[in-house]
């Protein structure tokens, strides 16, 4: 992100954080990693003087300790989804490609076909399921961030919830 769009980002986003209008404009701080474009001159005074804001950088370095969702919960979902979606975008793709080839009359390249919407939750659901609770757990509880009963309720609340909406939706 270069220094006009943050800049952007402040006008049509940052600005409207405490109310519609724009106008109320509370003592604020914003914490942002170490990216050039958050720490210019230009960037710095025009939100404490504009949004009343004053921004801190997170030092390089520091991103697993300061963002420990991104590094240690999300990362490995994101993974897992990933490789969930390529692997079922391919079979779509080599089920579309033999029917193809058992036409005579096709021509032209195969198309992969797009996933549907419940194929996409289902294999976030099941991306979420694969995570180790008690790794994420683990991960927390060594950051000394947060109560251990409370992180290992939330992740089985996640997953209470996948399971109901696997009933609410049938299988494909």
């Amino acid at each position: 992100m270069d220094e006009e769009t943050f800049l952007h980002w402040g006008r049509t986003v940052w600005k409207y954080r405490a109310d519609t209008s724009g106008e109320n404009q509370p003592i604020s701080v914003l914490l942002l990693d170490d990216l050039t474009s958050h720490k210019t001159k230009k960037v710095l005074d025009e939100f404490k003087r504009l949004y009343n804001t004053k921004i801190i950088v997170f030092p390089g370095g520091l991103t697993p300790k300061a963002q420990i969702m991104d590094t240690h919960n999300n990362r490995p979902y994101k993974s897992k989804l990933k490789a969930k979606l390529r692997a079922m975008r391919r079979t779509k793709y080599m089920a579309a490609k033999a029917e193809a080839a058992r036409d005579p009359l096709h021509k032209g390249a195969v198309r992969v076909p797009k996933l549907t919407r419940e194929e996409v939750v289902d294999a976030m659901l099941e991306a979420w399921e694969d995570l180790d609770p008690s790794s994420c757990h683990t991960r927390w509880h060594k950051k000394k961030i947060g109560p251990q009963r409370t992180l290992l309720k939330t992740f089985d609340t996640w997953t209470s919830l996948g399971k109901w909406y696997r009933t609410l939706s049938p299988k494909m």
